[in-house]
């Protein structure tokens, strides 16, 4: 089964702590809260629109268990490249150079399960256009959110239903981790993890700073199967559109034919 989904972030809301805010739809009456959503909505806009071609190491693992025994497991190194493409979209392309411990050089490459998409999309749950389909909880040092009960009824939220997740933030309300669940029987039908969570970092490109991921882990269910795929993200530079890129390796899952 490929799988490429972009990122997606935050899940199973705790408990309230004293003097939390909430908003509901993306509103709030409460300074702070909104303050925090307006921040991360230009932000989520910057990065979806703004930010720079780049290339980062991606050192991941992906595997396939079944009644709590893994069936397989892959380990691969790789150059990771995220270029604008004609229609402005930031593309990502990724070649591996080391598989299971073992140097690499072939085009394709098998792996179980393996996700891509999710610089652009770091903050794809607090875009302008998703705040509506979702109720946020600001607690110190915590964003919580949770699909509004009518999300399956919205052309922009249909995806996110019965989706929970939550973010930790910094002292200047940067998001560190932020993490979600969704039912399976809702992943299955919207084609989304039922896991997924992140970290983000702090990287210069081209004079400017932007919060991308530096850890990534997400769940998908296929059938008696879950796939799993873990991946760090280091040494991130800017990439010159000038430069030339080197062609990227297509990932062929277990259930895929073979590219001739």
């Amino acid at each position: 089964m490929t799988e490429k989904l972009f990122r997606l972030v935050l899940f199973t809301a705790g408990v309230l702590a004293v003097g939390t805010c909430r908003a509901q739809g993306g509103t709030s009456s409460d300074p702070k809260l909104s303050s925090v959503l307006a921040k991360l909505g230009a932000e989520a806009a910057r990065l979806r629109d703004a930010m720079p071609n780049f290339e980062c190491t991606e050192n991941g693992v992906s595997t396939v268990t079944r009644d709590g025994k893994q069936k397989k497991r892959v380990t691969f190194t790789a150059a990771v490249t995220a270029r604008r493409d004609e229609k402005g979209d930031l593309d990502e392309t990724f070649r591996v150079s080391v598989l299971d411990g073992k140097p690499y050089g072939k085009v394709s490459v098998r792996l179980p399960f393996y996700i891509q998409g999710g610089f652009s999309g770091a903050l794809h749950y607090f875009s302008l256009q998703k705040q509506p389909c979702y109720n946020y909880t600001l607690a110190p040092g915590r964003l919580s959110f949770s699909a509004k009960p009518d999300t399956a009824t919205g052309p922009d939220c249909a995806r996110d239903t019965q989706l929970d997740g939550f973010a930790t933030l910094d002292d200047h309300g940067n998001i560190t981790h932020m993490e979600y669940r969704i039912p399976v029987e809702a992943a299955v039908q919207y084609k989304h993890l039922t896991f997924d969570a992140l970290d983000l970092q702090t990287v210069e490109l081209h004079g400017q700073n932007y919060r991308i991921i530096s850890h990534l882990t997400g769940d998908f269910p296929s059938g008696k199967d879950l796939l799993h795929f873990e991946a760090s993200y280091a040494g991130c530079h800017y990439f010159g559109s000038s430069a030339t890129l080197l062609p990227g390796s297509t990932v062929v899952t277990d259930d895929s034919p073979t590219p001739r």
